[in-house]
């Protein structure tokens, strides 16, 4: 019996070792919060030969889109796959609308690089070419093997996944710094090894005449304590930019203190925003401004929700700039429909 039971414990330990090696590999290996030099790319050239940079234009056109990887509603998981034709259609798109805006900046989040859920496409790759922005700063944020979500049935797992943001430009970038943040304390360990950090990232743009600093990020959507650290840490980075005008933007995932409604929403009831200071928060430094008055915003708010996009009831992505900087319009993009589960904002900014 007693040799019996010795055999047991060595089975099981044997089982339970390979059970961890498995979700090491799974999820990547642990991986924790750190900050590094970002890649930076350019397009090789079209037919019109090398890039030539052009004039500072008179308005620079900044794009902030969260494109929640090109799936549309149901990018969080409860929609099942969807087939390549769907990732092409999608792209092509989310391509022709930002063509349409003729950006300068575009600040992307929930963007696919090399995952299995959207079929291997470098989504920021192809919306910069269709876009005809030939500088890129791809930022990895969530890396893993295999992400067993959503968990049921099997083959809705996402599996394999290189996803992050990314920051296109028509200015060549320069510098690129990535800053992946703490994930939230209130999940479990084994939770967040598969889950993906958010991030501020760092671009300097040197457009003819004058560099500029460019921050896009993508806080936390679930846990509001994990949410405002993330806030504080981004206002530190933000006033750490001190040698360039900049321009800030990205998901929040908060709405305004202004706004109508803060809790109770018809696609997520349980969602509450009545205590959250995020946005007073950023707002709350000097180095840099909304470029959205809040009493343009209380006048018609509705005009300014960009989520869900297929029936928008809240604010969460935002376009800063600083005090270097007239703001000349700004707006949500609904010509974008349903691309991607959240609209995105566009605002034309001139330098003083």
């Amino acid at each position: 019996m007693a040799r019996f039971l010795r055999r047991l414990y060595v089975y099981a330990a044997l089982i339970i070792m390979l059970a961890v090696v498995l979700v090491m590999w799974m999820a990547g290996g642990i991986q924790g919060p750190r900050r590094f030099a970002g890649s930076m790319r350019q397009l090789p050239p079209g037919p019109g030969g090398q890039y030539r940079p052009d004039p500072f234009p008179d308005r620079l056109t900044v794009v902030v889109w969260n494109l929640g990887w090109a799936y549309g509603d149901g990018s969080h998981g409860s929609g099942g796959p969807k087939p390549p034709s769907h990732f092409e259609r999608t792209l092509d798109r989310m391509g022709r609308v930002l063509a349409a805006a003729e950006p300068d900046l575009v600040l992307l989040q929930e963007v696919d690089f090399d995952s299995a859920r959207s079929h291997g496409i470098d989504q920021a790759e192809r919306l910069a070419r269709q876009s005809g922005l030939p500088f890129i700063a791809p930022a990895l944020s969530w890396s893993a093997n295999y992400v067993p979500f959503p968990y049921w049935p099997p083959s809705h797992h996402y599996g394999s996944m290189l996803s992050g943001s990314a920051v296109l430009s028509r200015f060549p970038i320069r510098r690129h710094v990535v800053e992946l943040m703490p994930k939230p304390t209130g999940n479990p360990w084994w939770y967040n090894l598969f889950y993906p950090f958010r991030y501020a990232q760092v671009v300097d743009v040197e457009t003819p005449g004058e560099k500029i600093a460019v921050v896009n990020v993508h806080l936390e959507a679930f846990q509001a304590d994990a949410r405002l650290n993330q806030a504080y840490r981004v206002r530190e980075i933000l006033e750490g930019e001190t040698t360039a005008p900049v321009v800030f933007g990205g998901d929040l995932n908060s709405p305004p203190p202004e706004s109508p409604q803060r809790h109770g929403y018809a696609d997520e009831p349980h969602r509450d925003f009545r205590s959250d200071d995020t946005v007073e928060i950023l707002r709350g430094t000097k180095a840099v401004a909304d470029t959205l008055a809040a009493t343009t915003f209380t006048s018609t708010p509705s005009d300014w929700f960009t989520f869900p996009a297929v029936a928008p009831n809240r604010k969460l992505d935002y376009v800063f700039a600083s005090d270097r900087f007239e703001v000349v319009s700004v707006r949500v993009m609904r010509e974008a429909g349903e691309a991607s589960d959240h609209l995105p904002i566009l605002a034309e900014l001139r330098l003083k």
